[in-house]
């Protein structure tokens, strides 16, 4: 059996029932996790958030990382077109409940008329590609 639990901030508990007992479906601790598409989107979101620009860093793929910095991410979120962003991230908290497209290492959540966010795989963590 499973069961959720509807956390205050909209989060979703997942409990799994075994001999014994009831028992947490993942770590409750680990509050940005990066293993499947939808986690790794959900949790991009609440580090934005969250303002918690070292760990949107996490989020970030390989390729791009010698030129993103904790401080970049917080200029670009905090800055000038922050309002804009804001707006995407909104589009993409708008669509977290609906169906991932997944394509081997990449994966397209679609937020809206011509609009995606795509996310890559890599070393076995999903990132977050792109707000297109």
């Amino acid at each position: 059996l499973r069961a959720e639990v509807d956390l205050a901030d909209g989060e979703r508990l997942s409990l799994l029932q075994e001999a014994g007992g009831w028992r947490f479906a993942r770590d409750p601790l680990d509050l940005y996790p990066q293993r499947a598409p939808d986690e790794a989107l959900r949790s991009f979101v609440r580090a934005v958030e969250r303002k918690r620009w070292e760990v949107v860093l996490r989020f970030i793929p390989q390729r791009f990382r010698n030129t993103i910095t904790a401080d970049t991410l917080k200029q670009r979120w905090e800055g000038a077109g922050a309002a804009e962003l804001a707006t995407e991230l909104a589009a993409v908290k708008a669509h977290l409940d609906e169906p991932i497209e997944l394509d081997g290492d990449e994966a397209r959540l679609p937020v809206g008329e011509r609009k995606q966010v795509k996310l890559v795989r890599e070393e076995g963590l999903w990132r977050v590609e792109t707000l297109e």
